[in-house]
């Protein structure tokens, strides 16, 4: 995971850390995103806009109270906005973006940032021995192996998917 300001300049949050736990994000688990930083001044009430991106492709995007994210009124010094996503079940492994928009009660931008993080299946670590009952250590080997390259086969198959989607909705 890594993350950065969106622009050069800086508005009246200015972000000094980005945690992700779990880093890196399971599918189908909650994710959290925890902005640490310090506010120049009081924010009675705001929002945070999150913008997410898979393979640089916007895919979603909502609005949130930013005092359901952090204690209202933000009073000048140290915040932290905690962003917790529930990952759908659904979403394919690989590559993601995630831009964090803070504003106040007016609208205007109080800091922005982009975070670069990827999405990987359920650890094959979970009992395999649960999911294939009577199964021995090779064919557990097996059972890895193929989730892996089914994980790459989802992979590029979801690519192709959103750059079709994207060339027939820009016809």
């Amino acid at each position: 995971m890594s993350w950065r300001p969106c622009s050069d300049s800086e508005g009246p949050i200015a972000v000094s850390d980005v945690t992700l736990t779990p880093d890196p994000p399971v599918i189908g688990s909650p994710a959290t995103f925890a902005v640490h930083g310090s506010s120049s001044l009081a924010v009675p009430a705001g929002a945070v806009e999150i913008q997410v991106s898979f393979s640089g492709i916007q895919i979603y995007s909502e609005s949130q109270d930013l005092c359901s994210k952090t204690a209202c009124p933000v009073p000048p010094g140290p915040v932290t906005i905690n962003i917790v996503e529930d990952l759908p079940p659904i979403a394919p492994p690989g590559d993601y973006g995630l831009r964090v928009i803070g504003t106040d009660a007016a609208g205007n931008e109080l800091m922005c940032l982009d975070v670069d993080f990827e999405l990987v299946l359920p650890s094959e670590s979970t009992s395999l021995r649960h999911l294939v009952p009577g199964s021995t250590g090779k064919t557990q080997e097996h059972i890895m192996l193929a989730t892996g390259m089914a994980a790459e086969h989802i992979k590029q198959v979801a690519r192709r998917c959103v750059r079709g989607l994207v060339a027939w909705w820009r016809r």
